[in-house]
């Protein structure tokens, strides 16, 4: 007895979120800066999640808007450059926010910006040194013994004047 072969289909839509969808993370978040009056200061800020995040440069809670402070998008938006230049004090002194935000939320991290002014720079600044990161090779890598650069010479060469 052979009974007909039945095929059941279903059309449908999957909603919600996907495994990939995530909030915003920091993949590279300001530091703290000293500037110097009159000087320029940079804070770099980027952000991944999915949707990939904007990012946006915030002080006192709302968007920086100077002729003097830039603001550079890239990575489609997600990451941002602040740049301000000529630093002028106390007007520049603050704490920037980078706001992250898509459609899984939003995460802010900060940056402070201080000022020094020039009348606290000193007038002759003592130079420092600094160590080079990496110690240097041991003295018999540097340079072979002087006996293997070239075999002596006996007699020594005559050196003659030509007029």
């Amino acid at each position: 007895m052979n009974r007909p072969l039945e095929v059941a289909s279903w059309k449908g839509s999957i909603r919600g979120n996907y495994a990939h969808d995530a909030p915003p993370q920091f993949t590279k978040t300001p530091t703290d800066q000293i500037g110097v009056s009159g000087g320029v200061a940079s804070f770099v800020c980027q952000a991944s999640g999915d949707p990939k995040p904007q990012v946006v440069w915030n002080k006192k809670g709302k968007k920086v808007n100077s002729q003097r402070i830039e603001t550079v998008e890239y990575d489609e938006g997600a990451g941002a450059v602040l740049r301000i230049q000529p630093l002028r004090a106390p007007r520049d002194e603050n704490v920037y926010e980078c706001v992250a935000q898509n459609s899984h939320g939003e995460k802010i991290v900060t940056a402070k910006l201080a000022i020094i002014r020039g009348s606290a720079l000193p007038a002759n600044p003592t130079p420092v040194s600094h160590p080079h990161p990496y110690p240097p090779p041991p003295p018999s890598t540097l340079h072979p013994p002087p006996s293997t650069l070239h075999p002596p010479l006996d007699p020594p060469p005559c050196i003659k004047r030509c007029f």
